[in-house]
Formats: structure tokens, sequence, C-alpha cells
């Protein structure tokens, strides 16, 4: 059935177009359809009569001063009052308004050459009104339009907008006809002469086509080409591109395949080939104002900072939000195949949205969907990775222990008279302090390498399946996934199982609904050997008697057998659940209003068993801990968008409240008599104890956030937000949170119109306030029931356990507040080969939550305050480039560039010196005026050396081999108030990444440096010498260390460290600046030709290769620069890692 129809266009015009229908065949959706230049819609009637006949209802109308809209005939093509493009857009438009009721389910854009044109610029001004759009026989803003375009400019000026020259003509539809054999002036239409003849008697159709119209497409076709304007494109349309090979209109074909990697450039779904059981791990540089640390054990969590820190006692951690969802678990637990996009919000007007825990920055995650109308698709993606320490670190041998010995000795083991340079003869082992242990390992040539029976090749091996697809009505993604990690230390373990469904559902034309749910099971079970007793164990020892038994003591001091840890039997299972529901409803009789219901739960379960025969005394010990931590979540959301012309309004209401649980039982035995049962009898021990605890506290909070754009060029937001958190008292439970940002978008603006150079230009600002709550129960009188309360009610009665205040209240405690100011620009040139952004902030935060010390004799030693201020200045650079970009080669390359300096600017007010300046917090390490990473301790000039001894210039207390620390004051003394100074900062100077990026053909070439510079005093550390031996010589022979440790002695003065064997009276550690350079992932891809898969019936095939940490240049000594380990017992080294992998789609 076709059913002529008619709509206002404006005063003085309407536009005519039809409807095509079959009420008996069950409707399945609604096809829009956009015609070409120079025809109508009525031209389309088969098409549309093929589609009605198959459940689609059609709706066509012909474009302003098209077909039958025109008014008369002279008039067809004609548009004088009106931008041609801008024209065709309103009409569309005003048609998918007009007739809402008919798009009740799937709603679908056919669009052919011009209207395909148009199109493009459609879906980025309308992201939501289609499901899926359909460009049939497009074009592309490449050069050819750029010189259409400049042409066009010089002859519109010349002529009226009915003027068609001969020139212009020449160069579109007369060029179009070149191939083509003479007999008509439309044989590249169609290889149908039907088809031709028809259009030539068409009196509505062939319409000459204006300078002025050309002038309109060739500056749409240049917008709609440019990045900025393709990523307006909703990601969940379905788009199909295609052409006739002939058709010039599409430069024979090649624009679709240039539309289609364009549009594929802009998905944000691009993960490096780097094996990490973290998403955030590959953003580790990548991001500028995001430091990521790195990681050293089994499924560790990196951390994570944005843009410095701005609390001194609050939370440093940003907030996560996971599919519009506040997230509190691990990132780790996630998938990170499931995971479309990341989206930093570093500047105040994004983070306001989210008021409190939004100060230290937002991570927005946000996971993959389904597509409706799709046939299932299958993907699978495996990788194998396998890791070692970055450096080549390791415990002594057997001869670098000896000689480390005789070096402790030296005053014996050698000749003084050689300056203790030649081995004394009557000196021999058993004249030193060597326990007898090590003095049989000496004597039977014992050499036993700990290091290389604890450690290992660490692997990573990762399997991912995902499904996703649907109906006309429903969309899913449905993934799994397994990930199993080995660390370099036995016995460091990480299993992760996953599963996740995304499930939307189209219920009604006015209703949506959805699920996210994901499922995650960790498993961390076993003990790695100890490894500060696995670094202090020497080489002369073993861990085993002749009988194959454990030596609980192996060096003969307290330091146990590191392998006694990895015996224990030990049982670390963790599962999460994250659920959340949605509802969107539209609301039928307001245009653009929504309101959407979500509910999120989330379980977290820990349950850790461990059992050791070795614990209490050797007597043996088991524990068995449940830890559950839940938290639900309810938002109510309207929404209002609309746009009135080139006014575009969008208004969102929040009302939102979340509760959080936390319980925790631990239960206890020591003591076995039999060692059987393990954990699984906690009753066969002698001593039994149990210990829980739990808590709940809740957040209740408001948004209203209003934003405003004209003509895409003038943008306005403005948002208030109002947090409640039960960890408050009474007197100020919620805080307000405003903010406000502007936009200025210069490239759409006429004095920049003539820029052909220039694709976007954007000026920003932003102003806001974000909030940082306190830890719960901390601005409250805190009761804790314990053994140390008791007391006696009443005469004969037993001893009862009573109560006691532990913790002052403080009504009046407040938020912690960061007020925030953000100026920035956006740019891209050269049709998109240079792009960048520029961000300049600073963040004051007031009310700084704080521990005051108060009198003792108030009964508590601290109460939470508001103190003080703290400020963050910083700059970040990101810019990225196309140097090379030919057809079957680009070379893409991304730096990025961030500095942050950090000050405190006030503490408690008090100046108790009487000097005129505010007092320093020294021994909290908090200085006005200096940084929180402030770092203040004696400076080291050098070691003392023999000769200073011998001359008698060495300062009291200290001997040769110690640190000659530096006296400020020149008293002779060395003292902690008069001789310690500010040495520098822990925070860098700068920080940045390069990314280069080459491709040819199938293969991918990608390598990405990272660096983190400190400048003339940042990013500076302590690397402490092993005085984990106690500072004895006794202690110092029988244990061991790291090759490391370059250490002083007679044979070595110019040593970087001091000895760790002698006490002087004042002893510190040598600074180190931590600054590197690192080749931190390299990878190699190829993707097969699709060509070639589809045989196999595989849709897509790919290899790659990669390499993470592969190269590190550094001045730090110790394992890792960036993860700031020295010679740290008890830490892992940072792992170099190979990996190759595989993914298939089907």
């Amino acid at each position: 059935m076709k059913e002529r129809l008619t709509i206002k266009f404006d005063e003085k015009s309407n536009l005519v177009g039809y409807r095509w229908s079959n009420p008996k065949v069950e409707h399945k959706g609604t096809v829009q359809i956009a015609h070409g230049l120079s025809e109508h819609v009525s031209r389309y009637d088969a098409f549309a009569d093929f589609l009605s006949n198959n459940g689609y209802t059609v709706i066509a109308f012909d474009h302003y001063n098209h077909g039958e809209s025109v008014e008369e005939l002279n008039d067809l093509g004609v548009i004088e009052t009106y931008d041609f493009i801008e024209a065709v857009v309103k009409g569309l438009k005003l048609v998918r308004d007009s007739f809402q009721d008919d798009f009740d389910k799937q709603k679908i854009l056919f669009s052919h050459s011009m209207g395909s044109i148009s199109s493009q610029t459609y879906i980025q001004r309308y992201p939501d009104d289609f499901d899926k759009v359909i460009f049939s026989g497009t074009d592309v803003g490449d050069f050819r339009y750029s010189l259409l375009k400049i042409l066009t400019n010089i002859t519109v000026k010349k002529n009226d907008a009915r003027t068609s020259t001969k020139f212009i003509h020449n160069l579109t539809f007369g060029n179009f006809q070149k191939k083509f054999l003479e007999t008509s002036s439309f044989n590249w239409l169609s290889k149908n002469p039907e088809n031709i003849k028809n259009y030539e008697l068409d009196p509505l159709c062939g319409a000459a086509v204006s300078d002025t119209t050309y002038n309109s497409i060739s500056r749409a076709l240049k917008q709609s080409f440019k990045m900025k304007n393709i990523k307006k494109i909703n990601p969940h349309i379905s788009i199909f591109i295609f052409s006739g090979a002939e058709d010039p209109v599409s430069n024979f074909g090649k624009s679709v395949n240039k539309l289609y990697k364009k549009y594929r450039k802009a998905d944000l779904n691009v993960m490096k080939d780097s094996p990490n059981t973290s998403i955030m791990q590959s953003l580790h540089g990548t991001v500028a104002g995001l430091q990521i640390g790195q990681t050293n054990s089994a499924g560790e969590d990196p951390s994570i900072g944005v843009r410095g820190q701005t609390t001194i006692n609050g939370s440093t951690s940003p907030l996560i939000i996971l599919d519009g969802i506040i997230y509190g678990g691990r990132i780790s637990d996630i998938n990170p195949s499931d995971i479309e996009s990341i989206d930093i919000l570093k500047d105040a007007s994004s983070k306001a949205v989210y008021g409190a825990k939004a100060a230290n920055g937002v991570l927005m995650i946000t996971s993959k969907k389904g597509k409706r109308a799709q046939k299932p698709k299958i993907s699978y993606s495996g990788s194998w990775a396998f890791s070692n320490p970055t450096v080549d670190y390791r415990p002594l041998n057997r001869e670098e222990w000896m000689q480390k010995v005789r070096d402790i000795e030296y005053e014996s083991a050698y000749t003084k008279e050689s300056g203790y340079l030649v081995p004394n003869p009557d000196w021999d082992f058993s004249k030193s302090q060597l326990n007898v242990q090590q003095l049989d390992g000496i004597e039977n040539g014992t050499d036993f390498n700990w290091w290389d029976e604890a450690m290992q090749t660490g692997h990573l091996f990762t399997n991912m399946v995902n499904i996703n697809g649907g109906s006309e009505h429903v969309s899913y993604f449905l993934s799994g996934s397994w990930t199993n990690q080995r660390g370099v230390v036995k016995n460091d373990k990480y299993k992760r199982t996953t599963f996740r469904a995304n499930i939307d559902v189209q219920a009604t034309s006015w209703l949506k609904v959805g699920t996210n749910t994901f499922f995650s099971v960790l498993d961390y079970s076993g003990e790695s050997p100890n490894m500060n007793a696995l670094i202090r164990m020497p080489a002369v020892v073993t861990p085993k008697d002749a009988d194959g038994e454990w030596i609980t003591n192996p060096n003969g001091t307290l330091t146990m057998n590191p392998f006694l840890e990895y015996m224990v039997e030990n049982s670390d299972k963790r599962h999460q659940i994250n659920t959340t529901v949605y509802g969107l409803v539209s609301i039928p009789w307001i245009k653009g209003l929504t309101y959407r219901l979500n509910y999120n739960y989330t379980l977290d379960a820990k349950n850790l068993y461990n059992y050791s025969r070795y614990e209490a005394s050797q007597q043996g010990e088991a524990s068995k801990q449940h830890d559950n931590s839940s938290v639900w979540l309810l938002d109510n959301i309207v929404n209002y968008t609309n746009s009135f012309g080139k006014h575009a309004i969008n208004a969102t209401f929040v009302y939102g409240a979340s509760r959080q649980a936390y319980d925790n039982t631990l239960a206890k035995g020591q003591q076995y008599t039999s060692t059987v049962t393990g954990y699984n009898d906690l009753g066969q021990a002698i001593i039994q104890t149990i210990r829980s605890s739990a808590y709940k506290e809740s957040n209740l909070y408001q948004m209203l956030r209003t934003s405003y754009n004209y003509d895409s060029k003038y943008l306005l937001t403005a948002t208030l937000r109002r947090d409640g958190f039960s960890g408050f008292a009474e007197n100020h439970k919620f805080g307000l949170f405003p903010s406000v940002g502007l936009g200025w978008v210069l490239s759409r603006e006429a004095f920049l119109s003539e820029a052909e150079f220039m694709d976007n230009l954007k000026l920003r600002a932003s102003f806001g306030v974000t909030g940082n709550q306190t830890s719960r129960y901390s601005s409250l009188a805190k009761v804790e029931l314990n053994a140390g309360s008791k007391y006696v009610f009443g005469d004969g009665a037993s001893t009862s356990i009573g109560s006691t205040v532990m913790r002052m209240s403080n009504k009046d405690l407040k938020w912690e507040t960061t007020a925030e100011y953000n100026v920035g620009i956006d740019f891209s040139f050269f049709k998109e080969r240079l792009t960048g952004s520029i961000d300049f902030y600073r963040a004051t935060t007031k009310n700084l939550l704080w521990d005051v010390i108060i009198p003792t004799m108030t009964g508590f030693s601290s109460v939470r305050s508001n103190v003080g201020k703290l400020q963050n200045t910083g700059l970040e650079i990101v810019l990225g480039g196309t140097p090379v970009k030919t057809k079957d080669f680009q070379w893409n390359v991304r730096l990025n560039f961030s500095t942050n300096k950090n000050k405190v600017v006030s503490l408690l007010g008090q100046d108790t010196d009487g000097d005129g300046k505010e007092d320093d917090l020294v021994a909290s390490g908090l200085f006005i005026g200096e940084s929180l990473g402030t770092i203040y301790d004696y400076e080291v000039e050098g070691i003392w050396q023999l000769a200073d001894k011998e001359n008698g210039t060495i300062m009291k207390g200290f001997y040769p081999g110690t640190y000659k620390i530096k006296d400020q004051n020149g008293d002779g003394e060395i003292t902690a108030g008069e001789d310690r100074v500010i040495l520098g900062h822990k925070e860098p100077a700068y920080m940045m990444g390069i990314s280069n990026d080459f491709s040819y053909k199938g293969f991918e070439l990608r390598f990405f440096i990272n660096t983190i510079q400190g400048g003339k005093n940042g990013y500076r550390s302590k690397i402490a010498k092993p005085d984990y031996i106690g500072k004895s010589i006794g202690n110092a022979e029988n244990l061991s260390w790291l090759t490391a440790y370059d250490y002083w002695s007679p044979r070595n003065p110019n040593a970087k460290f001091a000895t760790a064997w002698l006490s002087p009276t004042v002893d510190t550690n040598r600074m180190q600046n931590r600054s590197f350079v690192r080749l931190q992932d390299v990878s190699l891809s190829y993707n097969f030709d699709q060509r070639w898969t589809k045989k196999l019936g595989v849709s897509n095939l790919r290899l790659f290769i990669s390499g993470q940490n592969l190269l590190t240049f550094t001045g730090w000594d110790g394992w890792d620069p960036e993860a700031g380990i020295g010679f740290t017992t008890d830490s892992y080294p940072v792992m170099r890692t190979y990996a190759f992998g595989i993914d298939l789609t089907f």
C-alpha cells in the first residue's frame, strides 16, 4: 500500500512523500529513504514495494525543491534561501520527527548518492535517531572536494544561486561520463539502457546542478569526513557502505574503503598486545596525567593516580565508573577483552558530575555491547607469555659470600702493612664470627643456589571467547575468559575465570530494559618462599639435611628456612558478582524526555585457609578467614534532550543512594598434636581463638547537570551535586559540589572558514569543586569492647569485659574539597594528520583531613580535623601525527607529556617559635611551600676512608666504611635538629610517553617508550643498605645479600654504598635519582587477507608477538626505578615478558 503524504517545510514550502506498508505482513521495522541529487522518491517504488512486502514500512520524501516538493519545474534543484545540504538534512529530520510513531522497531536510514552525503552529516548531528544506516554510492571529502570547494567559492561570488557554469559541470557530472560510451549524457547512471531512458524522459529528473549546490556538497563532505565529527556518531549504530564498482560518484568504489577505514579509526577499542591481567596496565604511560604503577607479582592490581596527590590523609584512589555505575572492586577482576573503552575524567567540570570521591579523578570504563539484528559473531583471543626479571640480581654465590666475610674481617684477614689488601696467611674462617653451620659448609665445599631453587620462568596464559549479536529487539554480548599466571617466584600463582552477559531488550517503542552482569572467580592459593629469608641464606648451607628433611634454621640464626612458607597448605579463593539491571523509559508525550532506573548489586567474597606445621614454635598453626563485602546502588535518572534550530540543550537530574556492608570472621588454632586434618579441623588445636568484625556505611546523592550549545559552536555546561556520607558527624553530613564549563569551537567561525588546513580548533575552560570523604567513623566517637577494659559488677561477680571510648568525635568535621580550574585547547590540522590537546590546571584542596595531635590528658592522642591547604599545578600536552601515509604504508606517532607541581600552602596555622612563619610538621615530613613528597634527611658527602682514620679527620662516632654526613652548621657534630636538610622530592619533574605505529598492508609494528624524569632534585628516593642484618659483624658474616649491593671495603674504597655491619652514631641512606627511559612495549602483528580467511570460514585472523619492559636505561641501583624497589628483601622483581597470540573471529 502506497500513501501520499505532505509535511510543512517552512512558511512557503511543503515536502511531499510516500509511505509504503503491507498490513498483511508482520511489521519488522521502518526504513527512511534519502534519495540522490536531481531525482525523486518515486523512482524507488519497486525497492519500497519489496521492503514493505518483507515487513518493513518505508517512508520517503522528496528533498526541498526536488521531485513533487517543487512548486514549478524550473525551480528543480534550486535553493536560494538555504544552504543545499542543510536544507536536505533539515528535511530528513522533519520527516523522522513527524513520523516518530512509525519508528517503533528497527529504525533504518537508507541513503543513496547525494542522499548518503547528507546522511553522513545527519548521523553526526542526530546520533540516536537510527539503529542502522546504509550508504549507497557515497563519497568522501578528500582532495577532489577540497579543489571543488576552492573553485566554487570563486564562481558563486560572480553568479546567482541558479547558475551552473560549464567549467564546474565538466568537473562533476560531465566528468562522470568520460569513462562511458557517449550514447547518452547519463550512461554513468546504470548499465541498463531502460533505466537511463526512463531517467532522461522523467521531467522531475536531470535538473542542472548549480555551482552553489556543488559548493554546499563539497563543504559538507569536508566537514563530515573530519574525525572530530565522525566521533559524534553513536558507536552502536550499524553502518553498511556499498557502491557499484564503476560508480563515478563513489570514485569507482574507492570511497567505500576510504570511508570504512575512517569510521574504523574512530573505534576506541585499541588494545595493546602486551600480556596484562589488568586493563589498566594497557594504559601504562599512554595517557597524560595518568600514573599507572608497575606490577611485580601474579594477579597484582597496579597503583593508579591522576594529576598528582590532592590530599594528605584522605583517599588517593581515583573513582572507578563501570558502565555508568560506581565500581568498588578490583579492576584486575574484569576481563580486559570485555572492555570497549576507557575515558579519564581529569578536569573540574567533568569530575564534578560525581562530586564526592572524584577529587582524585574518574576512570570511566565501558564494557562491550551486542548489536541488534546481527547474526551471532564468535571471537576468540588467546595469548601465551613468558617472563623473567628485568635485571640479573641474585644473592651472593659461594665465592662471593666468602669474599664478603673476608671483607668484613679485613683488619685480621688482611695485613695492615698492605693497606688491608694482601691476605693474612695466619687467618682462616674459624677466626671469624661464623656459626658452625657455615664453617661446616665451607669445609665440605657446599655451594647451594638458593635463588635458582626458588625461581622459575613466569608465564601468563589467557583464553578469551565472546559471542555477540541480536535480533530485532534484543542485543547481547556474552563472554568467558580463563587466565593462568605464574610469577617468577615459585608458587606465586593467580588464576582467573570470568563470565559476562550484557543484554539489552527493546521491550516496546518506549521501554528498553537490560542487564550488565559479570562473575569472576579468583584463585591465589599457594605461598611463595619467603624472599626476605631467601636473600639472607648463604650458599654454604642447604635447606635439607642428609635425610631429606627440612632444616628449620639452616644458617644457625633466627632466620627460618625460606622454603617452610612454600610448604604450607594454603587456599586463597575469591569471587565477585557484579550485576546491574536497568530500565529506560522514553516518555511518549514529551519529545526527548527519558527516565532511567539503575540498580546495581556487587558481592565480593574471600575465603582464606592456611595451615603450617612450622608456626607457633613449630607446633602447628591453622586458620580460616571469611570476608564478605557487598554494595547496593540505586540511581534514578531523568534526562531531557532537545534541539531548536541551532540551539541544543541537555539536562540531567540524578537521585541515588548506595550502601556498603562488610563482615569478617577469623578462626585460628595453635599447637596441633596431629597434622592430618590441617585447617579442615580447627578443633584439633589446643589453643583456639576467634575474631570477627563488621561495618556498614551509606551514601546519598543528587545531581543536576545542564548543557547548552549553539550551532555546535558555543558550549556551556553547569553542574551542581550534593553528596551525603554516613561517616561524617551530624553537622556536615552533606556537601555541595558545583562546576561550570565553557567551550568555543573556533573552527566553525566564519573568519576561519577559509583555513583549509584546520579540521578542528576548540578552546575549553572549566571550574569545579569536588570532594573527598573521610574514612568511616573517623568523625564519630568510637567505642570498643576489649579485654583491656574489665570490671567486676557486684560482690562475688565474675570479671566482665567492658567498653572503652577509643576516639574523640568531631561534630564539625567537614568534607575535604578540591577547587580546580582547567583551561585547554583541542586541535586537528591537515586532515587529521596532526592532532593534539594542551591543558593547564590548578587544583587547591582545603579542609584537609588530618589527625591533629592533642594533649594526652584528654584521654586521646589525636582527633580527626580539617586543616591547611594543598595545591597542585600542572601542564598536559598530547600530540598525534601521521608523518607518512600512502596506499599501503602508514606511520602514526603519538606523544603525551605531563608535569605536576605539588605544594603545601598551609597546615595547622601555628607559629610556636615566633619567627613570623607558619610551622612545618617536621615529624610528619610536611613543609610549608614544599611538596608532599619532600625528602628531609642527612646529606651524604661520601664514605669515610681508612686514610681519614689514620690522619684523625674522621668525625667522632664514625668508622671507615660508614657514610660521611655533611655537618650543615659546622659545629663538629651531627644532630637531627641542625644537620638535616631538604634533599629533594619524590615527585617527578615530568612524565612522557611516545608511541610509534607502522602499518604495511596486513603488518603492523608498534613500539612504545615510557620515561619519567626527575630533573635536578625530583623523583628521588633513598636506596637502603641491607641493614636487615642488625648492623652487627656476626649477622653480616652469617647472612647474605644481593649482588647489587656495591659495598665499601679496603679493596673497594670507591663503592656506592657504606658498610651494613657498622653502627655509627648517626646513620642514613644514600639518595638516588629514579629517572629512567624504558622501551616498555613492542608488538608485531599480521592480519590475514579476508579473501583468504573466509575460505576457511573465518572472517578475521590475526597473529601477533610482543615484548614488554625490554630495555630500561637508568642510574637506579635497585630492582626497578619506576616501582621504587631497591634492595628491599621482601619485594619481587619487575618482569621482562615475551608473548605471542592469536585473534579469531567467525
